[in-house]
Order: structure tokens, then C-alpha cells, then sequence
């Protein structure tokens, strides 16, 4: 159930509730995006429809993630498109599993 006030719920019922969402605290820099995901066999890929950011926050107008099984490992990349500059990778990262 959505709560006007979380306040005037006891603690104990909100912790016990799994439909109650505990907002998170937002940090000035904060960054949103809405996605829109399309996915392709093993791989899942998130591209920016909208980027929504604070006043203080750094210029970011796109982004788009993937995620992907390739030869047995997870692999994950990110792209970003900030201060005037086009997508480009600043993280990616490759999961081997090592046993079992």
C-alpha cells in the first residue's frame, strides 16, 4: 500500500510490509535516468530515453549500459555522454566464474 506519511505507520510495520518503499535520500549531484531496455538472447541493453538532473549536477545527456553473457562470463559495460562529449565507456567489467 502507498503511504501519504511513512512517519504515521509504527517502524516495525514498515520494515514487515514488502510493498512499503523506503525513499532514498537524494544527493545534490544526483543524476536520474529513464531507460528503456531491449533485450537480445543472452544480452540486455539499457538506453537513455531521458535524463533528468539537479542544477548542480554535471551536464550528462545520455547513457546506456549492457549486460551480457560471452563465453561463460558476465560482461557489463557503461557508457556516458557528459560535459560535450559523445558515449563513452568510463566502466566495464568481466565475470569469470572460477567454481562451481
Amino acid at each position: 500500500p502507498i503511504r501519504d506519511d511513512p512517519r504515521s505507520t509504527p517502524r516495525i510495520d514498515r520494515y514487515q510490509d514488502p510493498t512499503y518503499h523506503q525513499p532514498k535520500k537524494k544527493k545534490p549531484t544526483r543524476v536520474k535516468y529513464i531507460e528503456i531496455n531491449k533485450r537480445k538472447g543472452t544480452q540486455i541493453e539499457f538506453a537513455t530515453d531521458a535524463v533528468v538532473r539537479t542544477a548542480t549536477a554535471k551536464e550528462v545527456t545520455a547513457g546506456a549500459r549492457l549486460f551480457g553473457i560471452v563465453e561463460g562470463a558476465l560482461l557489463y559495460a557503461q557508457e556516458m555522454a557528459a560535459v560535450g562529449h559523445p558515449l563513452s565507456p568510463p566502466l566495464s567489467a568481466r565475470l569469470t566464474r572460477v567454481a562451481g
